[in-house]
C-alpha cells in the first residue's frame, strides 16, 4: 500500500514502527511514576497517621495537643472534610509543578515527592481522633475490677 522508502529499515525497531514503541515508551514511564506516586502516597500517609497516633498516646493531655484539639473541634464539619480532601491535594500539585529552577528534576521524582507529602499530610489530619478531649474519660484498672467482682 505504501510505497517502500529507502530509510524505512531505520523506521522499525524489530520490525515494529518506531511511533509505537516511543508511545508504548511514554505510557509506560507514565505507569511507572504513577505507580510509584501511589506507593509513596500510602507510605507517607501510613507513616504520618503513626506518628500522629503515637504523638496522642505519648502527649496525651498536655496543654499544646489538648489546645489543638480545643481549635480543630470549633471547625465546622463541612468545611472539615473539604480541607481533608482539598488540603493534601492541593499541596502535592503545589509540589508536583515544575520549578523553572530546577529543570534538572524528573517528572517521577516529583510525582514521588508530591504524593509522599500530600499522603504524610492527609495521615496528619488523620490521626486525630474526633472527641479526644471532649468527654472524661475514666480510666479503671482491670485487675482492681476483676478482684472486686471475685469478692
Amino acid at each position: 500500500f505504501w510505497p517502500e522508502r529507502a530509510s524505512s529499515r531505520s523506521s522499525t525497531c524489530l520490525g515494529v514502527p518506531l511511533i509505537w514503541v516511543c508511545c508504548m515508551a511514554g505510557a509506560c514511564s507514565v505507569f511507572c511514576s504513577l505507580l510509584a506516586a501511589t506507593i509513596a502516597t500510602v507510605l507517607g500517609a501510613w507513616h504520618a497517621c503513626l506518628v500522629g497516633i503515637v504523638a496522642n498516646d505519648w502527649f496525651y493531655g498536655a496543654p499544646p495537643l489538648v489546645g489543638l484539639h480545643l481549635l480543630t473541634n470549633r471547625i465546622p464539619q463541612p468545611v472539615a472534610s473539604v480541607a481533608l480532601v482539598l488540603l493534601p491535594s492541593g499541596l502535592a500539585a503545589a509540589c508536583a509543578r515544575p520549578d523553572d529552577s530546577s529543570e534538572s528534576t524528573s517528572s517521577c521524582r516529583r510525582a514521588v515527592i508530591a504524593g509522599l507529602l500530600g499522603g504524610a499530610l492527609l495521615g496528619f489530619m488523620l490521626s486525630s481522633p474526633p472527641g479526644l478531649y471532649s468527654e472524661g474519660v475514666l480510666d479503671q484498672d482491670i485487675t482492681s475490677n476483676n478482684k472486686t467482682l471475685a469478692d
